[in-house]
This record gives C-alpha cells, structure tokens and sequence, in this order.
C-alpha cells in the first residue's frame, strides 16, 4: 500500500486537483529537509504539510482577504509559521521588495494569486531556492514569461491531471525526480517561452 500522505491516499489525491503537489512536495521536503521555507500563496494541504517537516515556514498572500482569513485562523497559533500579506496590484512586489537580498531560503512552494506566481519563481532564483509550482499546465499563471539564469532546470511532471513543477540548479536532484515520477519534461535556459500548456484546469469543479 502507498504512502498516505496528509492522511490522504495516492486515489484520494488525484480526485482532488488542489491536492496533486502533495506527492511531489512531500518527497522534496524528505529529501531537502529545509530549514526555512517560503509558502507563496496559502492552502488547506500545501500549509500542514509545510510546517510538519519544514523548520521554519513564511506564509504570504496577495490574492484574497478572505482566504489569508481562513488559513491564518486555522495556522497562526503555530510558533514555526510567519504569516504575512499585502492585498493589493502592488502587493507581490511589496512583499518581495521587503525581503531584501538577504533572503535565506531552502524551498519555496509557489501557488499564489494569477499574477503574482512567475514573479515568485523568478525571485527565487537570486536565494538559490528549489522552487515547486502548482497547476503548471495552465497558461493564465505566465509560467512561460520565466527566464532561466544559467545552470537553472524546469521540471514539469505531469502525472496528475493538475501539473506540479520543480525549477532548481540542481542536476542530481532532476534526476532523482525523473526516476521518483513517471511522466516529465525538463526545460532550460529560453526554453520556457515554449512551455507546453493543456490549457486546460485540470479538475472537477
């Protein structure tokens, strides 16, 4: 029998669209153990998941008031999680112009508002971070606008319906990922700007 993960089961997940990063995060933060991790954009799975096996966790939101609302009255009595938000057009570069160039961080798991998420990918490059991306098989989230600095990988794995992506310089751990998940494909340098798309949502609504 597979892994639950979340106490959710590997059917349970793929019923659930939301819920398809939890595979692939869940390997990750197995395998990097990160100290300081930096969630863009807040969630019913990705949120308990990050702060049972990361060390430290900055929450953001960008996108809604209402939902940083209901996850930060679910998480915040947690010692380990930094919530922050800037609801507004500017918000994202706000938060981002806040965190200085200092920023220490392992992982980011990137699944924010429409505008905010390939300006979080494109940050992280400068902290050296793995970046893992949700719902990658949707061109709205501008995933294809990301240049890639030199030495950096995009990985797509498309084994569920709602795609995950991990963009990092780590060529051992994209391997390690091509043989952890069945079906993926690996972009560099300008290659994003032909990003393959299913234009499609990915779940049941």
């Amino acid at each position: 029998m597979s892994e639950k993960i979340l106490g959710m089961t590997d059917e349970e997940i793929r019923a659930c669209g939301y819920a398809t990063h939890l595979p692939i995060l869940n390997y990750l933060l197995d395998e990097l153990k990160p100290e300081c991790t930096l969630e863009w954009g807040m969630g019913f799975y990705s949120t308990p998941l990050l702060l049972e096996k990361s060390g430290e966790l900055c929450s953001v939101e960008t996108g809604s008031e209402e939902w940083y609302q209901k996850i930060s009255d679910k998480y915040s009595g947690n010692d380990s999680l930094i919530l922050m938000k800037d609801i507004s057009v500017s918000g994202t570069l706000e938060i981002l112009r806040g965190f200085g160039p200092d920023v220490v961080c392992d992982l980011v798991f990137n699944d924010g508002d429409a505008n905010s998420r390939h300006i979080a990918a494109q940050a992280a490059q400068n902290w050296g971070a793995v970046v893992v991306s949700h719902d990658t098989q949707e061109k709205q989230y501008h995933y294809n606008s990301i240049l890639l600095r030199e030495g950096w990988m995009w990985m797509d794995i498309m084994d569920y319906s709602v795609w995950t992506s991990v963009m990092c310089k780590d060529p051992e751990l994209i391997l390690k990922l091509s043989n952890k998940f069945k079906k993926t494909k690996v972009y560099t340098g300008t290659g994003l700007f032909h990003k393959d798309f299913t234009h499609d949502h990915g779940r049941q609504l």
